[in-house]
């Protein structure tokens, strides 16, 4: 794992404050022990402006930047100017060059080997300049109280002084080292406490529903890993889940549309396509209908349309295997078409006409028997989700479907029922009425039939009465013929009498005497 130097910095930044009070320390600490040394020989004056501007030097720059490491680095020459006043002070004196490894000492306290170059450069380059000097015969320097310095007391001389400076190098190197380690350990224990939080927290978030929340890390681990995952699977089993409420949903609005219209086709099949439209958002929906006297002449009605383009669907019928629809009805499953052909379809809408994204045309299947059709057609692609709640929205449609047709067939079959029921009561009526007409009949038949008996009894009996009458009435014609013929001779002889008498009568008149004969 990578750290930038600014999470570095906290560790450092206390190493830095412990070195420089160390320094703070080691610096008065010099200025005091030149103007100790300083009573030795009478240096007042170059102990006070030496060490004077020595202390000014390292104050001015650790004020002016005190962010910077730079002060660090002028407080390592200033080392090296202290030592250099302390050898002069003391004409040389060797021991004044040990605070040499007292100053490379003290700088350790930075962990940074790096500080030990201007210290180390200083003296070299005071004890070159200052030994040649001396041994040029220049009085007022001092390097050492010898009076002659070989090459090899030198060469030995710089390389002591160099190797406790590489060995303080390597101590500064070794402890910064270790402090960036330390830091490091730490800094990973911080990075997984904090880790461990967000994981914390981010859990927390998904166990509240928050399932969007974002893994602010820096590197993703197995844990992390394991977290992303089960955050990808709460959100596959949330939209699974919601996708599912979506369909039930449907499901249910369509059920009660099915379960308040199925008495009437029509109504139920209005309500059906609108609210299928408008619970998928979609643009144009029709629902055909099976339908056909028998299997010669079974094609698809339009029963239903819900803003559906009126030029194409002029003609309601389609037969079997025409079109989409027809092919749907053939295949038994759903067709979905995402590339729609410019003019095979169009949406039209106040601000004009245009071919929609997407087709999709679903059988209403119930018991393997397709009851009709559904097409419908979006701007946009359905999901998946969406194709299986019109799938299973299909099935309850094609099911009441199929319960209106037995409905209505039953309620046909009952009304020709009731008719034929109503028909025959009718008849039995009448029938009854003709019984009642026939037995009423029969009734004054055998009453007429009595009383045609009884007439012919008593015709005949009349017409033995007219017969003895009719023999009377022979018995008295013939009486009465001769009664009529003995009043005609009666008559005749009346007549012949009254003749005579007007004979007689009309001698009297004439005075003439008249022999009358009466008989």
């Amino acid at each position: 794992m990578k750290f930038s130097k600014e999470q570095f910095s906290p560790f450092f930044e206390s190493t830095k404050v412990k070195a420089d009070k160390l320094m703070l320390y080691y610096f008065i600490g010099n200025f005091l022990f030149g103007l100790f040394l300083a009573s030795f020989y009478d240096t007042w004056g170059f102990a006070l402006l030496v060490g004077g501007i020595n202390l000014f030097i390292y104050f001015s720059a650790r004020l002016i930047l005190p962010k910077s490491a730079l002060y660090q680095y002028i407080g390592s020459g200033v080392s090296a100017l202290f030592v250099a006043q302390f050898i002069y002070q003391m004409h040389g004196m060797f021991e004044m060059h040990f605070f040499v490894f007292v100053a490379s000492l003290a700088l350790v306290a930075y962990h940074n080997w790096k500080l030990q170059i201007p210290l180390i450069a200083i003296i070299i380059v005071h004890h070159g300049l200052f030994a040649w000097l001396q041994y040029s015969g220049m009085q007022e320097i001092y390097f050492t109280q010898l009076d002659y310095m070989t090459l090899q007391t030198f060469i030995f001389h710089g390389a002591l002084a160099a190797l406790i400076v590489f060995m303080s190098g390597y101590w500064s190197y070794d402890f910064r080292t270790k402090t960036i380690e330390s830091a490091k350990l730490i800094l990973e224990q911080e990075y997984q406490l904090n880790k461990n939080q967000t994981n914390i927290a981010f859990a927390e978030k998904l166990s509240k529903g928050e399932l969007h929340a974002i893994l602010e890390v820096d590197e993703v681990g197995s844990l992390e890993e394991t977290m992303l995952q089960l955050q990808r699977e709460l959100i596959k089993s949330r939209q699974k889940e919601e996708q599912d409420r979506f369909v039930a949903i449907g499901i249910g609005e369509i059920n009660n549309i099915l379960r308040d219209y199925y008495q009437d086709v029509q109504e139920l099949c209005d309500k059906v396509i609108a609210k299928t439209v408008k619970y998928l958002n979609l643009n144009q929906g029709g629902l055909f209908m099976v339908e056909g006297e028998n299997e010669n002449d079974i094609h698809l009605t339009l029963k239903a349309h819900y803003a559906y383009d009126r030029k194409k669907y002029s003609e309601k019928r389609i037969e079997i295997g025409q079109g989409l629809v027809g092919q749907a009805y053939l295949e038994k499953d759903k067709i979905y078409r995402t590339e729609v052909p410019q003019k095979f379809f169009r949406i039209t809408s106040g601000l004009g006409e245009a071919t929609p994204t997407s087709i999709i045309v679903v059988p209403l299947i119930y018991n393997e028997k397709v009851e009709g059709v559904m097409e419908l057609a979006s701007f946009r692609q359905l999901q998946d989700h969406e194709q299986e709640f019109l799938m299973k929205a299909g099935e309850s449609i094609a099911s009441s479907l199929s319960t209106v047709k037995t409905n209505e067939q039953t309620k046909a079959l009952l009304a020709n029922t009731r008719a034929q029921t109503s028909r025959l009561l009718e008849q039995e009526e009448e029938m009854r009425q003709n019984m009642e007409e026939l037995e009423a009949t029969q009734e004054e038949m055998q009453r007429n039939e009595a009383e045609l008996h009884r007439q012919i009894a008593a015709s005949r009996q009349v017409e033995k009465t007219l017969k003895l009458q009719l023999e009377e009435a022979y018995e008295r014609e013939r009486s009465l013929k001769e009664q009529l013929e003995a009043s005609l001779q009666f008559k005749k002889m009346k007549k012949e009498q009254m003749k005579h008498l007007k004979k007689t009568y009309k001698s009297l008149a004439n005075r003439e005497p008249v022999t009358t004969a009466i008989h």
